[in-house]
């Protein structure tokens, strides 16, 4: 049957129910294997009843990379363009923080608990164990030049921060069970000082916080939620997973991408796996930090405005049609609109309280749209235009008042339907991993007659297999180094070689042949067409990474497949030679994979950092592509018309040559990205190589322990494990 609103809680009672008849048998595996089951079917529960309980709450997420204005939008949407909700300056400072309506202002916060902070102080002692390894072979390099040597991820480079930036102080919260912290406040200014202490870049507190709270006598808030979320590539796990759990309650969502690295490649991959994948069917995607694309236009349109808005918001569109049209997104296409969070700031403090960030963006706007921002009042306007959230069409009354809260019973029902609707292939999904554990401890128990024997056989294959193992490992470097040359040989941008053109009427300048006098005369001629030429460029290079992504991932899992099949090789020649069938080889292969598993996930190619650059370099060659001189010589109209076509032919020409100068640039960029995987994944390997062969040490001596306390019941550990399983097997029929 499927799980339905409506049914949920008798399926889910049921359930336990039949678990609870076989749990209780005592079997330390079934106990396990059971208690996972049902700790997955108590958070499906759950997550009904929070979607159903809050059924009148519509939660709406803002969501986005670090740095692409969040919290600048949040406090344009909710506090007059005060800066309550700090900036998040790195990947640590982006807090998960809730905003809900309250009977009073308050704000709670969570901290992260001693279990969840020793994992970024174990995150923190690896960055430092490569970066001192690293020096050590480059007396020379700083810290920065060895992060991008061995390609050191975001996790660990976060931890080393919040492990180095956590005071005494701070750490007195860090507790066994999450601590809670409380305080009220009467004013906003009050909860500005505040957050700064605890989300703040260099708060007090900054390091430790798991999450806030934000409670606010706003009748905005009444039947809604805001959440704005950390990056969409958190690299803080715990915090990760509490933005995951909130995106399964989530109904709809603002998506925040900076326009000067609009909607690429990673927000291509958050939208399609993190969003349409809760069922979140509305979606209001924000061109932000519409300023900044603006200056970047600045060198094409200098000192004019509307060509350079228009300019951007077509290019940003051109982006967006491209990549959701080739994504695997399953909900409707997301509105599309732009803002400049931080300009509404601008214009609603006026310049006596400006920041410093503020005044920047306001001095580099003056300087390079001076006929646009010459007065206060022009700034204000200005700037109350591009932040786009006032007035009728602007963001706040047409999508969080319109959108949202005028749909918000229809938008609650379709997230309902959605989370029911996938609930019983996920489940099933579960029931398949478990019964899978069940079924290998259930063959163990069978074959097994004597542990202690099997126990000592196992250690000594396992004292033999290291020196194998380190012989494997030693030689994995040689097969990297032709893996990144094998993928290297796939490598090709295929361009066609074709301008695209559209036909554009152009007024020249020409200076007469008789009187000397300047005469003007149109001329119809095809100029490049910059956004389809930019559209199709970047579809190579975007196939092109894609492909030689591809063919790394396969050649990774080749090297890692040279590794498990080289120490399998040596376990089944040891297991032809074991006549008395003490050697458990298939309980030694899972072990190994499952280790394996676990070492070898730092060796992908960084995809959408190279799609981002990509996108960056050809919107700039693009720029100027389709200008064309209009003035020309003392010369005839026709041979004034001849030479204008002339320039056109050459421009296409340029073009094409400057184009495949850049796409076969890329053959290096692309080279240093697979050898930085390559390097990743060597290093991984390499130096846990001892950690590597002692887990699987650990993990096999565990499993014995456990088949020795076992088979001291063998008859009733069998009776009960089968049990298990054909009751398992009837379970999920019923999903």
């Amino acid at each position: 049957m499927n799980i339905t609103a409506d049914n949920y809680k008798s399926f889910f009672s049921i359930f336990n129910k039949e678990i609870d008849a076989v749990q209780t048998k005592g079997n330390a595996t079934v106990v396990e294997a059971l208690a996972k089951l049902k700790e997955t079917f108590a958070k499906k529960e759950r997550g009904s009843e929070i979607l159903l309980a809050d059924n009148s709450v519509l939660k709406i997420g803002i969501v986005g990379q670090v740095k692409a204005g969040k919290s600048s939008f949040l406090n344009s949407l909710f506090f007059n363009g005060e800066n309550i909700l700090p900036r998040a300056s790195t990947p640590m400072t982006a807090g998960l923080t809730v905003l809900k309506y309250g009977e009073e202002n308050k704000f709670v916060v969570e901290y992260f608990n001693s279990k969840e902070w020793q994992y970024f102080v174990d995150k923190a002692a690896e960055y430092d164990k490569l970066i001192e390894m690293g020096k050590v072979q480059n007396p020379g390099f700083n810290d920065s030049d060895i992060e991008k040597m061995y390609n050191i991820d975001s996790t660990k480079r976060s931890a080393k921060e919040m492990v180095t930036k956590c005071n005494r102080a701070a750490l007195s919260n860090v507790q066994k069970v999450s601590k809670k912290e409380e305080k009220a406040f009467e004013q906003y200014q009050e909860l500005q000082n505040i957050l700064e202490d605890y989300v703040g870049a260099n708060g007090k507190m900054t390091s430790i916080v798991k999450c806030l709270t934000i409670e606010l006598r706003d009748e905005r808030l009444k039947d809604i939620q805001i959440v704005d979320t950390p990056g969409v590539n958190d690299p803080v796990v715990s915090r990760e997973m509490r933005t995951r759990e909130f995106l399964q309650e989530c109904h709809g969502v603002f998506f925040l991408s900076n326009s000067t690295q609009f909607f690429g490649a990673t927000d291509v991959s958050f939208l399609v796996n993190r969003i349409g994948s809760q069922g979140i069917g509305t979606v209001v995607l924000i061109g932000s930090m519409l300023d900044a694309g603006l200056m970047d236009a600045s060198g094409k349109y200098h000192d004019d405005l509307g060509n350079a808005l228009e300019y951007v918001k077509s290019s940003l569109e051109r982006q967006y049609r491209a990549n959701i049209l080739t994504s695997d997104f399953n909900g409707d296409d997301p509105e599309l609109d732009f803002s400049s969070g931080i300009g509404y700031s601008i214009a609603q403090k006026g310049r006596s309280r400006w920041d410093a960030t503020e005044a920047h963006v306001v001095s580099r706007m003056c300087e390079l749209y001076p006929s646009f921002f010459d007065t206060d009042e022009n700034i204000k306007e200005m700037f109350t235009d591009l932040a786009n959230i006032d007035g009728e069409d602007g963001i706040r009354a047409k999508y969080l008042d319109g959108l949202f809260k005028a749909n918000m019973d229809k938008i609650i029902r379709q997230k309902l339907n959605s989370y029911f609707g996938n609930a019983s292939a996920e489940l099933s999904k579960v029931f398949d991993a478990q019964k899978e554990v069940l079924e290998t401890h259930l063959q163990n128990l069978r074959n097994c007659e004597n542990p202690e024997e099997r126990r000592e056989a196992m250690n000594k294959l396992l004292s033999a297999m290291k020196r194998d193992i380190l012989s494997i490992i030693n030689r994995v470097d040689s097969r990297a180094d032709k893996a990144v040359k094998d993928v290297m040989n796939t490598y090709s941008m295929n361009w066609n070689g074709n301008i695209p053109t559209s036909v554009a009427q152009i007024t020249c300048q020409r200076e007469s042949t008789f009187w000397g006098n300047e005469k003007s005369f149109n001329v119809n001629v095809e100029i490049i067409d910059n956004n389809t030429l930019a559209t199709n460029l970047l579809k190579v290079v975007f196939d092109g990474i894609a492909n030689v992504a591809k063919e790394w991932d396969k050649k990774n899992l080749e090297i890692r497949k040279f590794i498990s099949d080289s120490i399998n090789d040596f376990i089944s020649e040891q297991e032809k030679n074991d006549i008395e069938n003490k050697i458990d080889g298939k309980m030694l292969s899972s072990v190994l994979n499952d280790t394996l598993d676990q070492m070898s996930s730092e060796a992908t190619i960084d995809v959408g950092m190279f799609k981002n650059k990509a996108e960056s370099e050809i919107d700039e060659l693009m720029m100027g592509c389709d200008d064309i001189s209009t003035v020309v010589g003392a010369m005839s109209e026709n041979q004034a018309r001849i030479e204008i076509e002339n320039r056109v032919r050459k421009k296409k020409n340029e073009m094409s040559s400057q184009i495949r100068d850049y796409l076969n640039g890329l053959y290096s960029d692309v080279q240093k990205m697979v050898q930085k995987a390559k390097e990743s994944s060597t290093i991984c390997i390499k130096e846990k190589k001892d950690q590597f062969i002692s887990h699987i040490s650990e993990e096999i001596n565990k499993k014995i322990d456990e088949l020795e306390v076992q088979i001291k019941n063998r008859t009733e550990n069998i009776n009960t494990l089968t049990e298990v399983i054909n009751t398992l097997k009837t379970i999920q029929k019923k999903l």
